[in-house]
Order: C-alpha cells, then structure tokens, then sequence
C-alpha cells in the first residue's frame, strides 16, 4: 500500500510540474537585460590645429562595442565630425515558447555638425545636427515543439519557428545647446527615426516617427561634474546619468566617468539596462587660460562624444507558430 501511495505521490507531483510549465505557454514574460558592468576606453588627440580623431572600445559581459571619429573645424566657430561604430549585445528575447539569448551585431555610421552662434553672448548658444544610419544582422535560433493546455483547458501541440529579425535604420537630430548659467550645460534635440525591421516569419515592420531628447552637464566643482539625459523616441526611450573626474592638462587629461543607463524597447524591442567605468585621455590638451588652449579643450572634449552611438543592437523577435 505505500508502494502504490508513493508512486501515486510521484505520478502526482510530475503532473502539477507539467502543468504548471505549460500554463507558462504562450509566453507572456518581457524580459530585461542588463549587459553589463562595462570597461571603456578612449584616446582622444589632434591631427593638425584644426582637425582631431577619437578611437574607443568597450567590453563587458554582453557588451563589446568599437568605434572611431575624425573631425574638423570648417569654420570660425563651426564643427563637423564623422563617426562610425560596430556594436555585438547578447540579448534575451520572449518567443512564444521561451526565452531566448542571442548574441546580435549592428553596425552604424553617423555625422554631426555644431555652429556657436554667439560665444560672448550671456547664453552662449550652439545649434547643432546630426543623422546616422545603422544596420543590424539576423538569425535563425530554431524550431521548439511541445504542448501546452490552452485558455479552454484543452492540451494543444505547438511549433515555434523561432527567428530575429534584422533591421535598417536611419535618423536626424536638430538641437540646440545652451550655457543658462556658469557650469552648465543643458540642450534639446528633435529625433526623427525611421526603423525597417526585415521580417521572415510575418510581415515587414517599420517604426517611424518624432521624439525628443534632454540632457544636461553640470560641473559639481572644477575637476567633478554630472551628466543626465531622457530620451523618448519612436524606437526606444533611453535614459542615462554619468559621474565624472577629470584630471588637470599637464601634456594631457584623463576624463573618469561612472555611467548607468536604461532603454525601453518598443515595438518588440527588448529592454536592456547597463552600468560602467569609462576612462578617456586627451593627448593634446594642456593647462592654459588664453582663448587658443580653451577652444582647443572644447574641441577634444566634443570629438570624444561619437556622432553615433546606438543604445542597443534594434533587432526583434520574428517567429512563426502552429498549433493543433
């Protein structure tokens, strides 16, 4: 008799389990990423009086990223930079059946352009525009198959044809930036995105539309200062806040930062979040208080901040699903 009760127990326990995966199914769980913590580097110089480069690469534990810049001084109080990166994330996607990890790259290009209109002026404004175009690779992460007991209580089979889609993007950012008081820094841009997602197993997708970004530098004292931003865009929403410590120039200046960032994917897109330690040298800025050393420190320290730098590798989840 116990022989027979413990079986029963046995059989019992392993049907409460079964169910209880299969009302997991379909999958209703949004998860979120965090692909980190992240080391980056910079090395950030001049080329000639009135052109400077910036290399940069970061890896953490699903994070690798490398990017490069080369800019210019066109014009009195005019600049234009060009940039480009190449960005690989291991991200979690929700399919049907489960989640799935799945290592994506994305490579992208950008440009940006900045006027200063009025140096001396109280609010010291600066108009700026920038574009870039990515693009993002697919792949197949295969077929699951089992049963589930659906919303009638009935057990159904299912197949799960599983697949990320890839992506092409495009996008233009008019801004402004300006000085409120000593020490700041605030701007805001305009964002139009136009995200094409190529889908295999449903129909293409396309994500297109206005947003707007926030952000503001505030130096905390004269070597510690913070940064925020917000972003709300048709995409993602994207939001960010930076520590940073800056060494004095003396033949060169390290830039310290503990950055942390969070993005809401939309349409799809999965929700990653990150936190880090940049390090950045610049070297050719050096200590000085006349007007030629001051714009050079502008100039090195824009030419560190990319033309493109994407939140997250904008591929989705594309899957196909029978039952019976």
């Amino acid at each position: 008799m116990k022989k027979h009760t413990k079986t029963l127990l046995i059989l019992t326990s392993v049907l409460l389990f079964n169910k209880a995966y299969s009302t997991s199914i379909p999958n209703t769980d949004h998860p979120t990423t965090f692909l980190g913590p992240t080391v980056r580097g910079g090395f950030n110089g001049l080329l000639t009086d009135t052109s400077g480069y910036s290399f940069s690469a970061e890896g953490g534990g699903k994070d690798l990223r490398v990017g490069g810049s080369v800019g210019w001084s066109i014009l009195e109080r005019q600049r234009l930079k060009l940039s480009a990166e190449y960005l690989w994330q291991e991200i979690e996607y929700a399919f049907f059946s489960n989640n799935e990890h799945s290592w994506e790259d994305q490579g992208a290009l950008g440009a940006a352009y900045e006027y200063d209109l009025a140096p001396m002026s109280r609010l010291n404004p600066a108009l700026g525009l920038s574009g870039y175009y990515s693009a993002s690779g697919s792949k197949s992460t295969g077929i699951q198959t089992g049963t589930f007991v659906n919303s009638s209580g009935t057990i159904e089979s299912f197949t799960d044809n599983q697949h990320i889609a890839s992506s092409r993007a495009r996008g233009l950012s008019p801004g402004i930036t300006v000085q409120p008081w000593k020490g700041t820094k605030a701007g805001l841009d305009v964002n139009y995105d136009n995200v094409q997602y190529q889908m295999e197993n449903t129909s293409a997708m396309s994500v297109t539309g206005l947003g707007a970004t926030a952000h503001v530098d505030q130096a905390v004292t004269e070597h510690v200062g913070l940064g925020l931003s917000a972003s709300v865009r048709q995409p993602y929403n994207h939001y960010e806040a930076n520590l940073g410590w800056k060494t004095d120039p003396h033949d060169g200046a390290w830039l310290f930062k503990l950055v942390g960032a969070y993005t809401i994917g939309k349409q799809g897109l999965p929700d990653t979040y990150n936190i880090g330690l940049s390090a950045d040298y610049f070297l050719d800025m050096e200590h000085g208080s006349d007007k030629a050393d001051q714009e050079k420190e502008a100039f090195l320290a824009w030419m560190a901040q990319p033309a493109v730098y994407m939140p997250e590798v904008l591929s989705v989840r594309d899957e196909s699903v029978t039952t019976s």
